[in-house]
């Protein structure tokens, strides 16, 4: 049941598609896609996923605007290393969510 998914983590596996799919996964808490150099999609399908803690998407296709994050107040870590076109005030995200570590 995607519904109740919490925590997928499939780093360095040869896993391909779009994260459009996280759509379905509203209750998601922690994600690991580091090295999944296959997967694409736009973040801003995280925007409703208030309960998000962990975004570990380094090394991987997406892009979009960070800002996507900006009410995500128990977001503890994202990892935006290496990955395709992410746009958006950086330096006001990290001030914003100031006990949030970004890889950006």
């Amino acid at each position: 049941n995607a519904l109740a998914l919490k925590e997928l983590d499939l780093s360095d596996t040869e896993v391909t598609g779009d994260i459009s799919v996280f759509r379905f996964c509203p209750g998601l808490k922690d994600l690991s896609l580091l090295l999944c150099k296959e997967i694409t999609g736009d973040i801003a399908v995280f925007a409703n996923h208030k309960d998000l803690k962990k975004a570990w998407l380094s090394l991987t296709q997406v892009s979009g605007d960070i800002s996507v994050f900006t009410n995500h107040k128990g977001l503890q870590e994202v990892d935006l290393t290496g990955c395709g076109d992410i746009t958006g005030d950086k330096a006001a995200i990290k001030k914003q969510l100031s006990k949030c570590h970004f890889c950006i």
